[in-house]
This record gives C-alpha cells, structure tokens and sequence, in this order.
C-alpha cells in the first residue's frame, strides 16, 4: 500500500476534498490521508462543506491538522495543491522534494511515463529521477485554485476542479498497482 498524503495550506479546503474522494476511489489499494501548512484544528468553512456534498462527499466531520516531519517521512507519495506547497514541504524535511508533486504536475507526468513501473512507489521514483530541482515551479502546471474567503460560486468551481482531476489521477493510482 502506497502512503498517500495530500497538502494544501489550511487543510480544509483542497486537500480535504482532494484525500476524501482518493479515499473513495483509491483507499482500498492505498493509504490516503491529509495535512495543511497552517492550520490545525480547524474545520471547513460551510461553502466547501456544501460544494463537497454535491460531489457526494462529507466534509462536515473533517478537522484540518498540521504537516509533520513525521508525515513526510512516513508518507511514499505528497500531492500538493499549489507551487508554494513543495517549497514549505522542502523547509520541513529534507525527504519532501523526492517525493513531492503538484497534483496536475503528477497527473501529466503519470500519464508520460513511457514505460509503466510495476508499481506506484516505482512510479514516482522513476519519476522524481527524470525531473529537475524546481520542476513544479513551471506555470505548465496549474495550481489548483483556492477558494478561501471567496464567493461560493469560486467554491464550487475549486471543487468541480478537484473533482475532475481526482478523475483523471483515480485511475493512474489504480492502474500502477495493477500492472
């Protein structure tokens, strides 16, 4: 089982979203789990908890908790939201950059893989040696928008964002364990 953790800044909002619908596609093959940069203890504002329901998935139980080492180093796999995140992640363990991606970074460069590894764990290895330092820094891959203290329309398209790109990971994450 690979260990799977998703980051955002506060954890109530995009990396919630993001960990709750892996653990529903994913979680039977892989250990999910999510932490924020700032925040603990915190629970998600009523708009995402809305924009996460018409996306079958409850926030409301959900309480954001600060990123450890301890989480890093235990972690096989960190999915950042945005290009802020693997700089902070780098400045918390020296472990982070081998193992850290955007998450539209990491769906583009899964998909490239021109031969497929026998597993997940190969994956990102083959991966983080084919990339260069800063590699994420590249606008060639978006962040995934926050939509903290915005309007709940901007919630609503952060998650229908999420959603879509969860889509198009699910299925990468299944098929590099099954090969």
């Amino acid at each position: 089982m690979t260990k799977i953790l998703v980051i955002c800044t506060g954890n109530i909002n995009r990396s919630a979203l993001t960990a709750a619908l892996l653990q529903r596609d994913v979680g039977h093959i892989h250990t999910i789990r999510s932490a924020g940069l700032t925040a603990d203890g915190l629970v998600p504002p009523d708009k995402m908890v809305a924009a996460a329901l018409e996306h079958g998935i409850d926030l409301s139980g959900h309480v954001s908790r600060l990123v450890t080492e301890s989480d890093i180093e235990g972690a096989d796999l960190l999915i950042c939201m945005d290009r802020t995140h693997p700089v902070r992640l780098a400045a918390v363990s020296t472990e982070a950059p081998t193992k850290t991606f955007l998450m539209t970074e990491l769906i583009e460069s899964l998909r490239g893989l021109p031969d497929p590894p026998d597993s997940l764990e190969a994956a990102i290895a083959a991966l983080a040696d084919q990339r260069s330092p800063g590699q994420f820094l590249s606008p060639r891959h978006p962040d995934v928008p926050d939509p903290m203290g915005r309007s709940k329309r901007q919630f609503k398209k952060a998650s229908q964002i999420i959603v879509d790109l969860v889509g198009e990971l699910s299925p990468q994450l299944l098929q590099k364990d099954r090969e």
